[in-house]
């Protein structure tokens, strides 16, 4: 978010949602999955999934400023995702097809985002 003017990021932030979380929140699961991009704001977050022997592997631990996008339903292959807190914090969330029209009136502004998410 610090990658975009104020202006962008206002109008971000007003295509998207905030969420507060805990430790140990479930913030989504691959049973609830709707293509939407996550900020980390605050706190931290864990990416894991759940392997077909039912062995566990993370994925990833998210800082503030970084992101992580659901995928779609049916978009991968029978794995379990989902993310939890590891730290009380907040999110930002939008649904990609909010973002593309985003992205689609002001490309510029949110190239540097793009890039920054990776």
């Amino acid at each position: 978010m610090r990658e975009l003017s104020s202006r962008a990021a206002d109008r971000l932030r007003r295509r998207a949602r905030t969420r507060k979380f805990q430790f140990r929140d479930l913030l989504f699961t691959s049973d609830a999955t709707e293509g939407v991009l996550h900020i980390v704001l605050s706190g931290r977050v864990r990416l894991s999934r759940f392997d077909p022997d039912g062995g566990e592997t993370q994925l990833a631990i998210l800082e503030p400023g970084e992101a992580f996008r659901e995928p779609l339903h049916g978009e991968v292959e029978a794995l379990t995702l989902y993310a939890e807190g590891l730290a009380a914090g907040e999110l930002l969330s939008i649904d990609l097809t909010a973002l593309r029209e985003l992205v689609g009136t002001d490309a510029q502004s949110y190239q540097t985002l793009g890039g920054a998410l990776g």
